[in-house]
């Protein structure tokens, strides 16, 4: 990251942090599309890191065509933005999960996914899912299915890893 050093007295002695934009997506019959990652096993949405010339909603679609072949655009709507404090693993972190609509039986048997990053895909209810998935997962699937009904979108702290 370049920055000016006229600035420099601006980023002494706060943490850096790094940020990430995903899409949360179903099927027409409310079930959400989950991805199964090499490493962290079932994750729920398509999408990653933000790149340095990018906006969250580009790292969004970006993402999601990576991961899934799918393409998506138009205006973004936001559901929910994630924080996490920093461990002795990780800098701070916050994320973005926008909308990425509603798929077909089609456009889900479309899906192509990346080999270097996610071995499978599902479409599961949230009670299923709940079943296979750690808690705090299942709770934020449970608010981006609010944020999508009401149009409110949710803020939420993780806890720390």
């Amino acid at each position: 990251m370049i920055q000016d050093p006229r600035h420099k007295w601006l980023f002494d002695g706060y943490p850096c942090a790094f940020g990430w934009a995903c899409t949360y997506t179903t099927d027409l019959a409310g079930r959400p599309i989950m991805l199964k990652s090499h490493h962290k096993g079932w994750q729920l949405l398509a999408g990653g890191m933000i790149d340095a010339d990018e906006l969250p909603w580009e790292a969004a679609i970006r993402e999601t065509k990576e991961e899934t072949g799918r393409i998506i655009g138009g205006e973004p709507r936001l559901l929910a933005a994630l924080f996490r404090l920093p461990t002795g693993e990780f800098p701070t972190r916050f994320g973005y999960i926008f909308d990425g609509g509603v798929m077909t039986d089609e456009e889900i048997e479309a899906i192509v996914l990346d080999p270097n990053e996610h071995t499978d895909y599902a479409v599961k209810s949230i009670a299923e899912w709940q079943r296979i998935v750690p808690a705090s997962q299942h709770d934020l699937v449970c608010a981006l299915e609010t944020a999508r009904r009401t149009g409110v979108a949710a803020y939420v702290t993780a806890p720390v890893d």
